[in-house]
């Protein structure tokens, strides 16, 4: 991919992340915050774990929306970028995301036996689509 691809599709996720009520700059949240955030999304799943998903995001990544761990991993749930580039995004994109955006990624990229939620949590956040915007079709594993 060209930089100038590259420039457009992280252009594109900030316009984004802002029109779904995020931000486009890097936001550290704290766990009232995020429970806030959670308990206010549209999806009753989400409402539901919010405490649960905001102390997930507190403990992968003290709550800093665009954290990398230098080798792999970004965002509010330390998604890695393969599981990222199943849904089409970077790790860049994904940074620029809201956390309602980074839960509706974390839950479409995580196995249940992968993932700090329980799995009947995790299923119940896949039938309601939790997405603010359009996010590309998840791709077979």
């Amino acid at each position: 991919m060209g930089r100038e691809n590259q420039m457009k599709r992280l252009l594109l996720a900030a316009v984004i992340a802002v029109v779904a009520g995020g931000s486009a700059n890097a936001e550290t949240f704290t766990l009232p915050q995020l429970q806030q955030i959670f308990e206010s999304s549209p999806n009753a799943h989400v409402r539901h774990s919010s405490s649960r998903l905001a102390s997930l995001a507190i403990d992968r990544s003290g709550g800093d929306s665009a954290k990398f761990n230098g080798t792999c991993c970004s965002g509010l749930f330390q998604i890695n970028r393969s599981q990222l580039h199943q849904v089409g995004l970077t790790s860049d994109e994904l940074r620029h995301l809201s956390p309602i955006d980074q839960v509706a990624v974390y839950v479409r990229v995580t196995a249940d036996h992968d993932s700090d939620l329980d799995a009947d949590a995790l299923r119940k956040l896949r039938i309601e689509p939790i997405e603010v915007h359009e996010l590309p079709p998840l791709q077979a594993r």
